[in-house]
């Protein structure tokens, strides 16, 4: 009898059509063990994420530091230090990605093309200095406009696909600084608008100068590449030179560059706009000139409708439509010295093909 028993309640167990587990079911049409179970269903989410969540508390895996990653470049002979000096300037490459919804597969924000050919412009140069001009990280699941699914679980490939190319070109100049862009300030900016308590926690006993936890210096783990982070968008700037100043941007639009010779009484190269831009200013002294330049080299990111902006769409299985921003990808070399003034020279990138220095670059 026990054994029958035993039988007729094994009968009536059935599995969870979302993560398995076998449970005993109120009637017929009961399909999902729990209510979470019958959510996760709805959405579309996997069985893993649903078991992650019963083991962790995460149905998505917490934003952890990046992967490390070690870079050897291939052995140069070093350039002698001069008195003329090298850096190249690197724009708005919005490392970040589409998800699919349907295979899980992601779609880079950024151009790959035009990332790997800004790094043979670098091994080429072997710079002194290297700026990344913000807007390293897209982070549009922290973006103020609508939320889209695909944005789902984008952020930690984000912050490993950053790290990745910042350290390899790390090891390709003698300095980095990454200046801090609005794309990049977004993870703070949501930090303290959705969970303040936690914003600016660092780790116990952090030392003085140790970067706060969910930082964005601390999730690319800058201090380990030598790199240094150039906070406080919009007013964040660096010099290049003693007459050139390098700064993320506040101005966009046609008329970018005259605003930013309106404000400023020194030359300015600027990110944010998206376009190769160059406007020069004389102004008369008592007994002599000043020149004045605001440059914008471009964009390394995708300007083929994959990055999210008020001009993007999506068809009707969440993905981006191809159509062309009026963006232009490119990237600035810069020659400077202690005392003279700079010299600027634009690298336009189109197609994945660019000329600098009479070499041809491809990707």
């Amino acid at each position: 009898m026990l054994v029958s028993v035993v039988d007729g309640l094994a009968a009536l167990l059935k599995e969870c059509e979302q993560c398995g587990r076998e449970f005993a079911p109120v009637n017929i049409a009961h399909r999902f063990c729990e209510a979470q179970c019958r959510i996760d269903h709805s959405f579309g989410r996997a069985k893993e994420e649903t078991l992650r969540r019963r083991r962790t508390g995460f149905a998505w895996p917490p934003v952890v530091p990046a992967k490390p990653v070690t870079v050897k470049a291939p052995v140069r002979k070093a350039r002698k230090p001069g008195k003329w000096k090298t850096c190249v300037v690197l724009p708005d490459p919005q490392i970040g990605f589409w998800r699919d919804l349907y295979d899980g597969s992601l779609t880079p924000f950024h151009d790959l093309r035009a990332l790997k050919i800004a790094l043979q412009i670098v091994e080429a140069e072997r710079p002194e200095l290297v700026v990344w001009l913000g807007d390293v990280c897209d982070f549009a699941a922290f973006g103020r406009y609508r939320q889209e699914p695909g944005f789902a679980m984008t952020v930690q490939p984000t912050i490993d696909t950053a790290h990745e190319w910042i350290a390899l070109t790390a090891e390709l100049s003698r300095e980095v600084r990454f200046l801090e862009g609005n794309h990049d300030a977004r993870i703070h900016t949501a930090m303290v608008d959705n969970v303040q308590a936690a914003a600016g926690v660092r780790r116990a006993k952090a030392g003085p100068h140790e970067w706060p936890a969910m930082s964005l210096p601390s999730l690319l783990r800058l201090d380990e590449l030598g790199v240094k982070y150039v906070g406080g968008y919009p007013s964040c700037a660096t010099y290049i030179s003693h007459d050139l100043a390098a700064v993320h941007g506040r101005f966009h639009g046609a008329r970018a560059m005259q605003q930013n010779l309106d404000r400023e009484q020194v030359s300015i190269i600027q990110g944010h706009t998206h376009h190769t831009q160059k406007e020069a200013r004389t102004r008369n002294l008592r007994d002599r000139p000043t020149f004045a330049f605001a440059y914008s080299p471009g964009c390394l990111c995708r300007i083929d409708g994959a990055v999210p902006s008020r001009n993007s769409g999506l068809d009707a299985f969440g993905k981006p439509r191809r159509s062309w921003e009026d963006w232009q990808q490119g990237l600035a070399v810069v020659r400077y010295h202690d005392t003279l003034p700079h010299k600027y020279e634009a690298v336009d990138i189109m197609e994945g093909w660019a000329m600098h220095a009479g070499q041809e670059f491809t990707a």
